[in-house]
This record gives structure tokens, C-alpha cells and sequence, in this order.
């Protein structure tokens, strides 16, 4: 097995706690919420920012192999580059910039959502008015979805909850949920890229 890594989920599945005692901790909550933990608050702010620095770590593996998946088919059929990788704030994420043979370019974009508890891909466009029509037209039957369209408009080509089936659980393997967020977009061809770019044409010079 590939773990997931337990620290990742533990915090997914203690999202708000380690909100209040890591991610956007306002310093009276934090020791307030500590001293419910124990006696000794430093020793329990410690092994909270230890889980949490590892949880960081193992979201940081993830979003790099399903990005290397997502890198290696989208250089096959376009032109990328990765733009950002984000590890604390308040998504985990990455950011890729793909190019067509006409100049044109979108974005893919990564995240790991710890308020959901999930992995999520979409496909950012620059001409946002023409975005969704060409988007639904592409292979994907999420795409076409209510489902994919919880972004403020920008549609989603994956969708995967993280935590294990079994609430007992303290891992589970990752193999799988990278196969499955990844799919969609390695299904794409030439056509799929194209149209996208095309969407956001190269700007000519005046």
C-alpha cells in the first residue's frame, strides 16, 4: 500500500479543531483550546504543529504525484508549466499554465480542500463568458454535471473524497485516489487542449 498518510488524515478528519489550534489559530483561542487537550500547553502545541507541519508534508506528496501524472500527459499534447505549489493557507494546491499551438493557454488547477475532505481539479479559462459551453463539450460528464459547477461558475474534470470508507480507519492507500483524479484529464487529446486554449487567444500587439 501508498498511504495516504495518517497525520493528512487525522486533520481531515479533525478539519475544525486543528483550524483553531493550527491553520488560523487566534493566539487566546489556541491556548485556551490547548488547555482542554492538558495540563502542559506547549507540550500539546508541539505534537499539534508536528502533525500538522506532517499533514503539509503528505498533501505536498500527493498533489505532487497527481500533478507529475497530469505534467507528463499534458506535455505529450501541449505545452505546460507548473506556476505554484502551496502547501499551508487555506488550500492545499497546484497550479499549472497550459499552452496550445496557437498561443492560447488555460489553467489547471490542484487542490487538496480540507474543509471538505477532498481532492478537486478544475480548468480555468481567461474568457470566462465562453468558458463553461466549450468546457461541457469536452469528454467529462461531470463537466455537464450540477455537481461540477460548485466553483462560482468554474467547472470541475475531478472530484474525490480523501478520507477512508471506514471511519475507523487511520490510512488508507493513495494510489487509487490519484488513478481516479486523475483520469479525466488523461483521457484529454490534442482537441480537448485546443479548444481550451483557444478560448483565451494570444493577445496581438498593438
Amino acid at each position: 500500500m501508498n498511504p495516504l498518510g495518517q497525520r493528512l488524515v487525522f486533520c481531515l478528519r479533525h478539519k475544525d479543531e486543528m483550524a483553531r489550534l493550527y491553520w488560523n489559530p487566534s493566539e487566546e483561542d489556541k491556548q485556551c483550546h490547548l488547555r482542554e487537550l492538558g495540563e502542559d500547553t506547549a507540550a500539546m502545541e508541539e505534537m499539534v504543529k508536528a502533525v500538522g507541519d506532517a499533514a503539509t508534508q503528505e498533501a505536498s506528496r500527493f498533489l505532487k504525484e497527481w500533478g507529475a501524472l497530469l505534467f507528463a500527459r499534458l506535455a505529450q499534447i501541449g505545452q505546460v508549466k507548473r506556476v505554484t505549489t502551496k502547501g499551508a493557507g487555506r488550500h492545499w494546491r497546484s497550479h499549472y499554465r497550459v499552452w496550445g499551438r496557437g498561443g492560447g493557454r488555460f489553467e489547471v488547477w490542484l487542490y487538496l480542500r480540507r474543509d471538505l475532505g477532498e481532492a478537486a481539479g478544475l480548468v480555468w479559462c481567461h474568457n470566462r463568458d465562453a468558458e463553461e459551453q466549450a468546457l461541457c463539450s469536452v469528454n467529462d460528464p461531470l463537466w455537464r454535471s450540477a455537481e461540477g459547477r460548485t466553483w462560482g461558475g468554474t467547472v470541475l474534470f475531478a472530484r474525490v473524497g480523501l478520507l477512508p470508507a471506514d471511519d475507523s480507519a487511520a490510512d488508507h492507500d493513495r494510489d487509487p485516489l490519484i488513478a481516479r483524479t486523475a483520469a479525466p484529464l488523461l483521457a484529454w487529446t490534442e482537441r480537448e487542449v485546443e479548444a481550451l486554449a483557444a478560448l483565451s487567444p494570444r493577445k496581438k500587439k498593438a
